[in-house]
């Protein structure tokens, strides 16, 4: 197997130690930038390939069985976009695919005209407390509510952040990692009421935003964030035995029928440690097993989620002007 890794920045070194440890027998690197790219082989050893995608495919066509887009998020749309074009049939691109919800819907026409497999990258589908709590959760005879939270760190964002459009979309390029999270869990959303209050000077959408509805499964949920005020990302999920509680999202705690007592649940999260958090099981899924059976969300259906998911929670809808 050949795979194409585009991007030579931080998330792609944490990709390349991922091929590695999956002992994937060709990896092919390709990034813009010098200076990362010299950072790349500081730290892997390997050096990308410093060419444009048409480039590379000229001197390279067909030889790529798979790709994996990890270049910044105002770059995801057009890089996914060449790779569809040049006949890459399988490809796995960072969150959230695009900027828009716009650029999202092209993509996924484009994929399927094309009959090209393509999946988002939501890693934290994939934490070993994800999956303990997965397991929990059926065997507790499934969800009767939860409830998420995704007030965001506002201090760590907009000095690290200069792209106008990312920033403008914010929910939807960082804050989905949550709200992703938080449906795979507790299932899509049959019902769903959503208001929004407040700006920020980068983020004129809104500010505060509170929700509330009913999942296909039955289950009742809620959601919080307030960029204006402190706060974190959690998710906290009710069974009828037990209350459990991601907050950081990488540790598990459960709260028992009947108690007040919190407790830490003890995880195999040796995966993690060893790699980016979820990282090795979400490229695992996607080089090896079958979309059917995996964990990972297909552009198809994260396109369905953008119009009646994301936009909603920011009181917008596809045909709008100022939609995301």
């Amino acid at each position: 197997m050949n795979v194409l890794l585009i991007g030579p920045g931080k998330i792609g070194i944490e990709y390349f130690h991922v091929l590695q440890g999956l002992e994937v027998p060709k990896i092919s690197v390709v990034g813009r930038s010098r200076e990362s790219s010299e950072v790349f082989f500081e730290k892997t050893g390997c050096r990308p390939h410093l060419d444009d995608l048409d480039i590379v495919f000229a001197n390279n066509r067909g030889d790529f069985d798979a790709a994996i887009v990890a270049v910044n998020v105002e770059e995801l749309f057009s890089c996914t976009k060449k790779l569809i074009a040049n006949g890459v049939r399988r490809i796995l691109v960072e969150k959230p695919a695009a900027v828009t919800a716009f650029e999202i819907d092209e993509l996924s026409k484009m994929a399927e005209e094309r009959s090209v497999s393509i999946w988002v990258g939501y890693n934290r589908r994939f934490y070993s407390s994800v999956r303990e709590l997965r397991r929990r959760i059926v065997e507790e005879g499934g969800l009767l509510s939860f409830h998420f939270d995704f007030t965001e760190w506002i201090h760590t964002v907009v000095p690290t952040i200069s792209h106008k459009g990312v920033l403008d979309n914010w929910l939807f390029a960082n804050s989905s990692h949550v709200i992703d999270l938080a449906f795979h869990l507790g299932g899509e959303p049959r019902t769903l009421q959503s208001m929004v209050a407040g700006s920020l000077e980068w983020h004129p959408t809104a500010s505060r935003f509170v929700g509330s509805g009913r999942s296909h499964e039955g289950s009742l949920f809620s959601y919080h964030a307030n960029w204006e005020s402190p706060g974190r990302w959690g998710l906290e999920l009710c069974t009828r035995q037990s209350r459990y509680i991601l907050r950081p999202l990488e540790k598990l705690h459960r709260q028992r029928h009947k108690s007040i007592t919190i407790e830490e649940v003890q995880l195999d999260d040796t995966l993690d440690r060893s790699f980016k958090p979820g990282l090795f099981l979400q490229v695992k899924t996607f080089l090896s097993e079958s979309p059917n059976t995996s964990n990972l969300i297909s552009l198809a259906e994260h396109n369905k989620r953008v119009k009646s998911i994301y936009l909603p929670m920011l009181g917008r809808s596809f045909g709008d002007r100022d939609a995301l």
